[in-house]
Formats: C-alpha cells, structure tokens, sequence
C-alpha cells in the first residue's frame, strides 16, 4: 500500500523517546502494557522495511520533546518537496559554511549568532565525525542543524579528500552520501564534476527534490594560467545542465586571480556561479566579489572550538562582508528577491508570487519573487538577509512588520500599525508601506464615489479589526469622510518581537512584572538593568522594539504556557530571548466605536462597508447583526472584501438571517463590490513599481499599465485554474 503512494515520508523518531512515550500511554491507561524490550524489538524489526518504504526522512533529536517545532519541520519538508518553495539563488547570497566535527555539541545560542543574515548554510558531512560511521549517528547530527535552520535552506556536501576534504572513502559510499542528502529532502546537493560517469549518472536518477550544485576545489595546485582550461572546468560543474548553481575553487596566482577568475566564469556559463580563489592573499577580495551563493565563515569564536583547523580558509563572517562590500560601494540593488510572506495554511503567497515572478521577466527586470510562509521570527530574519529587497506581507504578518522597519513611507501606514510592503532604500533601511490603504482608496475612487459632491457628508463602516480594519479607517479618513463607523471585535489585536539579553554573568534585568495575568508576565515597569541599557540602545522608529509597561512576555528561552516556568527562566543566570506581545489599538483615526449593531438603524446614509478581519464567531456573532442586511437593504453601501478566500459564515440557526453571507446578501440588493481580489490587483501593482522602480515622464505611464495588464493576466489564470469568477476590471485591464 506504501508503495503506490508519493511522497511517503517517515518521521524518524529515536526508539528511546518512542519507549518513552508508550510507557507514559500506559501509564495513563492509554494502551495496554508492552514492555520495552518488546517494543525495540518490534521497532528493530520493522525500521528496515520503514525504511525502504519511504521515500523521504525527517529525523528527530533524540529527547525533542518540541511538538511544534517537529510539525513546522514537516510542513517545510512537505513544500519542500512539492516544489512550493524554492532556494533563492540570486544576487548578494550568503551561504554560512558549517565544518564543526559534531552539531550535537554546538550550544544554540552559537548556532543562533552563526545563523543570522546567511540565505543558506552548507553543511560539510565530511567533517562530521559521524560521516562515515552508523547512519542513525549521522542523521542525528542533521536533525540537531535543522532544529536551528527555522526554514533556512541546507545545502548538503561531502567533499573528497583530493578535493580538500575529508572524506576517504569509496565511490559506492560517497554515492550513498549523497542519497541520504536527497532522502532528507536538503534543498541543495553538492556534487564534485570529477566524478566518475557511472557515479554521477545515479546521482542524476536519484536527486529526488533536491537541486544540484557542481563543484571543482583544488587547493594543491595553482590555478593554470590558460584561460580556456578554467572555462572548461566551469562548463564540466554544470554537469550535463543537471546542476542548478556551479562552483570552483582554486588557488590564486596573485590578488589579481580573483578578478580574472570571475571575468571567466561569466563569459562560461550561465548559471548562478561561485568563483573562489582560496589560498593567498586575494582570499578575502576574491569573497567580496562572489555575488551568488557567496560562502562565509561563522562570526569569530563561534565554531572555531568545534572545528578542525584545516577547515578555516580565512573567509570573512556575513556582518564584516556586508560592511566591507558597503564601504567599497559595490552592494548594488540589481536583482534582488522580494518574497510574498503570509501564513503557512494560505495559498496567497504562492498566488501572488507566481503572478508577480512571471511580471518581473516580462518587464526583464532582474529582480524575481518567490513565496514564502512566515512566523513572526522568520519575518525578522529574511528581512535581516542582504539579498531581500523587499517583501509584500499577507495576513497577521502585517502587523508582526510594524517594528521591524527602520521608518514609514508616509504618516498613515504608521498611524495604520500595518505594514504590507517593504522595500529596502540604498542605505539598507526598510521602509514600511500600507499598499492596502492605497488599494482601498484607489478601487472606491476607480468606482466615482468621491467625484460627486461633498466627501465630509460620507459615512463609512468598518466590520472588523485587524490590520485590514487600520488600513480601511486610514483609506477613508485619507477619502475625507466625514463619519467614520467601527465595529471593534471582541478580540484583542497585537503583534509580537523578541528582545534578546545576556544574563550569564548574573546581571539585574531591571525588570518589574505582575504574575495575574494568566499565561503570561504583564510588565509593570523597566528599572536600570539589562532591558534598561536594552531600552536605551534603541533610537528612531527600532525604539518599537523596546520593552516597556503593558507589554506582556509571553516566551521565555521556548517557555511558555505558565506562569511559573517563565519566572523559572528568568530567575536562571543565561543569555534570555523573550518573546514579548504588544497589544495595537483597536481603533483611531476619529473613528467612532460601535459595540451594537442595533446602531445602524437609525443611519440615514451609509457610503462604504469594509469587511475587514471577523471576530472567531464571523461576523453574524456581533451583537445586533439582526441590522446588517436590512441595513445593505436599504442605504445600498458599496462593499469592500479584505479577505480571500471569503471567510464563511458559521451555520446560524434555522431561519436566522436567510444564512447569507453579507457579500450575497448585498449582491441581492445590488449593492458595488470590490472584491477582495481587486484590492490585490491594486496592491501588488504598487507593490512592483516600487520595487522596480520608476522613470520620468511618458514611459512610467505605459511601464505602470504594462505591470497591471501583466499582473491581471496572470491573476485571471490563476483564478481560472481555481475554478473561481474573474473580477470585471480584469478583463477591462486585459483587454
């Protein structure tokens, strides 16, 4: 039956914490009692044949109890090898190379510092200790590095020893090697071009998911002086156009090596190349002008104990490369990635990614977009890595972005606490837009609606919170409505960040908490201490990252749920990461608050109704909902959807309001919608001018309708696949 299915994926837990928790089932009655030698046996029994059945691993840690974190590991597994996500291999790349012996004994807070502002890690298997010993050891030491990855693609290596590595063993195990790279679903593959035919041929049969990267490294001999033999080695690393991304290494003649060697691997290939000279003194300039998939080193102390010394090739760590390349002023912003970044269980990014990707090479923009799905912490680094221009935020995200970016575009996506478009300046910075807000304006003007007469006679209702709701109050303020309406749902609305401070020498935190506030620490106030000179640190718009009194800590070091484990944290003298929740205003802008519907009666005119993020109920739960259609019914407001797909309503009682959801109950009374996917239209239109950039006079006209008949076309298909109706004014735009 395993056998006729694909992707077949094992969970490879360790047999000790299956005992584990069989032994704990019994002991709650849960099952009936096995003792541990039968149930190894049975385990040793059945592992090959789980093995052969399976198509893909996903080993565990031994003693990771983190139920979460092992289900978002499957989950980016499961993308992974359904192709849904894919390894950037564009411009100012950085790939952290790993040759530690053992990662069971790396502590987290060094993986944690290694890891920051590197696209990608290549981990060295060759230097594992455990390479060529039992393969459970070695999927250990792979499980251990994923734990820190946090989506971070792993690029899986073996090198030979005559190719400056460590590995001595046979063809037949480097083959195997490899295998088990693929059956990890590891996003990247290195293969050495030097290999036999017959070996690289089942390499080619057995590469699954992942995508090869071919390699050369000669580090005994001088690189040779005719040109025409590098270009060659370039060619051979391409491995029959099998290989996604190529690479040589060599060692240098001169610092000129560098150069010479990169004006060759341009003119010879064709793919995203890495070109290094090694050994020398052009080591660290011949890494400054690698622009793809650029290797660098952890920053100084973190591995270096855990290390063979052979292994440093004197390569800078990714801060000190970004600095250098700023300070020579060759950080160019040509070709970046800007990732559409929303939640794992929406389809938006991929979407609105596969849309925008396919816009920028019609306009040959260098730039591409790929989807990504987010929490909170990996909005914060894909955002800290140099190859990200930007990103379009979808969903709760929005909100998670507002004390990321360094300042605003303008004063109503501050004012809005949502931030759905990013695009990093020249110097680096990020500025936060609400392309949303301007979505909102554009599609209620595109339907004349301010042309006639007085806007500050207008009245708009807002049903909802969130940060569609800011975004909906700030558009119609900016409209100039007069009255604006706002139905707050009775959920709270924040978003999250992590401050991180250095306890081990025993310091005060400076930190004064009340414990009645259920699974949480309410902060009273900040003292002088730790989170004090944290405070203090912060200047500008990254003062939002502070902590400050009413904030609550919600997580503590993977601490959560109660009261007393995070104070245990706390009171524990370590380097704490606390993950602290900020509750955003539920309303503003003059808005005024509506808590019952039964408001609505009297209304003698209602404009617009946005149906911004519902309450858990929907929006049928507010109190008074009785009023909502008779409402549509007979002031014929034009409606705005936020959110798609369109939420259902709950089942309502037998008879209750016709169980029509609101967009159907205004289609009956012929009620203007603006369909959620209109408002996408508009955004991710806004979105590609700003990152493509603008030019003067007639051409940033035809270039802008150009974008949008683009982005409409590819809308259109991807509704249509959906079996889903295409909004009218994207065939107006198509035509």
């Amino acid at each position: 039956l395993i056998n006729t299915h694909w992707p077949v994926i094992f969970i490879d837990r360790h047999i000790d914490d299956i005992v584990e928790s069989l032994e704990q089932a019994e002991r709650r009655g849960d099952r009936r009692a096995v003792s541990p030698s039968e149930s190894r046996n049975v385990y040793d029994r059945r592992l090959a044949a789980y093995l052969r059945a399976s198509n893909f691993l996903l080993p565990l840690v031994r003693g990771d109890a983190d139920v979460v974190g092992g289900g978002t590991s499957l989950a980016r597994l499961v993308r992974q090898i359904l192709g849904w996500s894919r390894m950037y291999l564009g411009a100012e790349t950085l790939v952290l190379q790993v040759t530690v012996t053992s990662c069971l004994q790396v502590p987290p807070h060094a993986w944690k510092r290694a890891l920051r502002n590197v696209d990608a890690v290549e981990l060295r298997v060759d230097c594992l200790s455990a390479c060529m010993a039992d393969e459970r050891e070695l999927l250990q030491e792979i499980a251990q590095l994923r734990r820190f990855l946090n989506g971070i693609p792993l690029v899986y290596s073996v090198r030979s020893a005559c190719q400056g590595g460590h590995f001595q063993g046979s063809e037949a195990e480097y083959v195997d090697l490899l295998k088990l790279g693929f059956r990890i679903g590891a996003e990247m593959v290195d293969v050495e071009c030097t290999s036999s035919q017959a070996v690289l041929d089942e390499i080619y049969q057995s590469r699954g998911t992942s995508r090869l990267m071919g390699s050369f490294v000669e580090l005994t001999e001088q690189m040779p002086e005719a040109e025409e033999q590098i270009a060659a080695v370039f060619r051979r690393c391409e491995l029959q156009n099998f290989a996604a991304a190529v690479r040589v290494a060599v060692r240098g003649r001169s610092r000129a090596s560098g150069w010479i060697i990169q004006e060759i691997a341009e003119l010879a290939v064709t793919k995203p190349f890495v070109a290094l000279c090694l050994e020398g003194s052009g080591v660290r300039l011949s890494q400054l002008l690698n622009r793809n998939l650029c290797p660098v080193a952890a920053p100084s102390g973190t591995f270096q104990q855990y290390c063979s010394p052979e292994d440093n090739y004197n390569l800078l760590p990714a801060s000190e490369l970004l600095q250098a390349r700023q300070s020579m002023d060759v950080l160019t912003f040509a070709g970046r990635q800007f990732p559409v970044l929303g939640p794992w269980r929406s389809e938006l990014p991929r979407l609105l990614s596969s849309v925008a990707d396919v816009t920028l090479k019609e306009q040959s923009s260098a730039h591409r977009c790929l989807p990504e799905s987010a929490s909170p912490d990996d909005l914060r680094r894909i955002l800290g890595l140099a190859s990200v221009g930007g990103a379009m935020l979808i969903g709760p995200l929005k909100a998670e972005a507002y004390p990321i970016v360094n300042r605003f575009a303008t004063t109503q996506a501050e004012a809005a606490s949502a931030i759905d478009c990013i695009h990093r300046d020249k110097d680096g910075l990020l500025t936060g837009h609400s392309m949303e807000r301007r979505a909102m304006c554009a599609r209620i003007q595109a339907l004349g609606l301010c042309n006639d007469g007085d806007a500050s006679a207008r009245t708009g209702l807002v049903l909802g919170s969130g940060a569609s709701g800011r975004s909906a109050q700030a558009a119609l303020q900016q409209l100039g409505f007069g009255r604006i309406l706002h139905v707050v749902a009775n959920e709270e609305h924040s978003y999250t960040f992590t401050v991180t401070v250095d306890r081990t020498k025993g310091e005060r935190l400076g930190l004064d908490v009340s414990h009645d506030n259920g699974e949480s620490l309410l902060v009273e106030s900040i003292n002088d201490g730790l989170l004090g000179d944290w405070n203090n640190s912060l200047l500008g718009p990254s003062r939002n990252l502070g902590i400050y009194p009413g904030d609550c800590i919600v997580e503590i070091n993977g601490a959560r749920g109660s009261v007393g484990a995070l104070v245990g944290q706390l009171e524990s003298d370590q380097l704490l990461t606390l993950r602290v929740q900020r509750r955003i205003e539920a309303s503003g802008f003059g808005a005024e608050i509506v808590e019952d519907l039964c408001e609505l009666a009297p209304l003698q005119r209602l404009d617009v109704l946005v149906l911004a993020e519902p309450p858990t109920g929907g929006y049928y739960s507010i109190p008074g909902a009785q009023w909502l259609q008779p409402t549509i019914n007979r002031l014929k407001p034009v409606i705005v959807e936020t959110i798609w797909p369109p939420t259902a309503e709950p089942q309502a009682e037998a008879g209750m309001y016709n169980k029509m959801t609101i967009p159907q109950a205004a289609k009956l009374a012929d009620c203007m919608i603006v369909e959620a996917m209109e408002l996408f239209l508009e955004r991710l239109c806004l979105c590609l001018e700003l990152w493509m950039g603008t030019v003067d006079g007639q051409e940033e006209g035809n270039r802008s309708l150009e974008i949008r008949k683009s982005v409409a076309r590819g809308l259109s298909k991807q509704l249509t696949a959906r079996g889903l109706a295409i909004p009218a004014c994207f065939s107006e735009l198509k035509a």
